[in-house]
């Protein structure tokens, strides 16, 4: 559902700001995840037992609250403090007027915040402060801030978008959850918003990633077989000469890694099918993926021309010119020896040496062109 002022209580101004950061409605909210959580289950009732170096939770009384004007026109709220052991710690906050209203003397409250020493005493600035009910959140998630609205204001419109986290779709399907033992998508959703202990949002977010890898890998697959089916048929059925590609690595100068070996048969597998084949071959420099493309290029061309009695072009293009150059003169007589021609196209050479290039790879001359993004 669309958000609106009246959804999340708030003005057209906050609206206009999340829809400019690309939330515009209820479920895009709810999948703006916590990025952390704030664990206050450990409730404190001494300021000796405190650690200045970290956010604690105590619980004390208000034992004075006042306001006063700073020299620089801010208000400043003071709040005297007095623990189980009555000693005494000071809490203060700037421009939060509203709190006047909120506290009084005698309540029993609970502080969280970084405590520090300042001038001999313990002082909470500028901490939160609630008043102790058997309903207090024991830990809160936290949220960035989103186009300079801040992440305390989205933890606090969240309690107005709960009831449409049943519109956000299932993503894993019900069989996979149940093997892997896995909530809903409405369950998680839940759990890392509104987040009973820390287990229970650490299992949130660790689901709900699951959920969006599967969702990713699905989308891809889905996507990766609609193209395979549209291209069914527009790519020649090469089968695997197994007896060509041994005699073609064993003639090579040095000895093929079994990574390599493996590659190369997929590669060929793929070249089976009638559809065309994506695959990225990846690889440190100087691990041999130049070969392992020849190979099956050369095992192309030889098969087409064997089987179809078609002549096949490839086209093999570096990042620079002295590698295109490397490749071409490196292998030229190689593959002249197996009667497959090849020649170069790169910016450098002449405008009547690239004319005469692109003349004999239009002819069908060529099988192997090498070039850098000149080939484009």
């Amino acid at each position: 559902m669309k958000l609106d002022k009246k959804i999340l209580h708030t003005t057209d101004s906050y609206i206009k700001k999340l829809a400019d950061a690309g939330i515009s409605t209820t479920s895009d909210f709810l999948m703006n995840f916590p990025k952390d959580l704030e664990d206050k289950s450990n409730l404190l009732t001494r300021f000796t037992s405190i650690n200045v170096t970290e956010k604690q939770a105590i619980k004390c009384q208000i034992e004075l609250i006042t306001s006063e004007i700073t020299r620089n026109k801010k208000t400043l709220i003071k709040a005297v403090l007095t623990d189980s052991d009555g000693n005494y710690a000071e809490a203060v906050w700037f421009n939060r007027k509203f709190l006047l209203q909120k506290f009084f003397r005698g309540d029993t409250v609970v502080i969280f915040g970084q405590p520090k020493y300042e001038y001999g005493k313990l002082s909470f600035p500028n901490a939160e402060i609630e008043h102790l009910r058997e309903t207090r959140k024991e830990v809160v998630p936290l949220y960035s801030d989103v186009n300079y609205i801040p992440g305390s204001w989205i933890r606090e419109k969240m309690e107005y978008v709960k009831n449409f986290i049943s519109e956000i779709p299932e993503k894993i399907p019900a069989p996979i959850r149940e093997k892997k033992w896995l909530r809903s998508m409405t369950e998680n959703i839940f759990a890392i918003h509104f987040p009973k202990n820390v287990e229970d949002f650490e299992r949130a977010k660790k689901e709900l990633g699951y959920a969006e890898m599967f969702d990713f890998q699905k989308k891809w697959l889905e996507k990766k077989y609609s193209l395979r089916a549209a291209s069914e048929g527009a790519s020649l059925h090469i089968p695997i000469d197994a007896e060509l590609m041994k005699s073609l690595i064993e003639n090579l100068p040095f000895t093929l890694t079994n990574k390599q070996k493996i590659v190369i048969f997929q590669i060929l597998k793929d070249m089976e099918s009638n559809f065309a084949m994506s695959r990225m071959l990846q690889g440190d420099v100087g691990t041999g993926k130049t070969v392992v493309a020849l190979l099956v290029g050369i095992h192309a061309i030889l098969q087409t021309r064997k089987i179809h009695n078609q002549e096949l072009q490839i086209a093999i293009m570096a990042p620079t010119e002295i590698l295109a150059r490397q490749h071409f003169l490196g292998n030229e007589n190689w593959l002249f020896s197996l009667g497959i021609t090849a020649d170069l196209l790169v910016g450098s050479l002449t405008t009547k040496q690239k004319s005469d290039a692109k003349s004999r790879l239009k002819s069908g001359q060529t099988n192997i062109i090498f070039g850098t993004h000149a080939l484009i």
